[in-house]
């Protein structure tokens, strides 16, 4: 019992916004996390701020002055829990345009007695009406 509570304790994910990576020093720029990072949490030991530019909204790092001697460094920051630019689309045009299903009304005035509805074969005569109550 204890190493399935061992277990299921490893897959719970952290509720930290503390994160550390191991980043590139060979390319630029270097995506650093898919959330936006939190301006100033930003450390990587034996550099300063004077050797790379961090974009902390899109989460990305740009060296200014990168360590050639080393492959790789570890990178220690905070996440917002979200991105702070991301797109977010209610509804999109193409997806309402390409999935109506009706055809766009016509009224017929040409002559032939139906007018704005067509009942087929059935007679009809009066008038239609719409009423709206009001509780109060």
């Amino acid at each position: 019992m204890l190493s399935s509570l061992l277990a299921h304790a490893q897959q719970t994910p952290s509720l930290s916004n503390l994160r550390t990576k191991k980043i590139s020093t060979k390319k630029s720029p270097v995506k650093i996390d898919s959330l936006s990072i939190v301006p100033n949490s930003v450390f990587i030991a034996g550099l300063t701020k004077q050797d790379y530019r961090i974009d902390a909204v899109n989460a990305q790092l740009f060296w200014i002055n990168a360590p050639s001697s080393l492959d790789s460094i570890s990178i220690t920051y905070r996440v917002f829990p979200y991105k702070l630019n991301a797109q977010v689309n209610r509804m999109k045009f193409d997806d309402i345009k390409n999935n109506f299903m009706t055809k766009p009304m016509t009224i017929d005035n040409e002559g032939n007695g139906k007018g704005m509805f067509d009942f087929g074969n059935v007679n009809y005569n009066g008038s239609f009406g719409r009423g709206n109550i009001f509780w109060q």
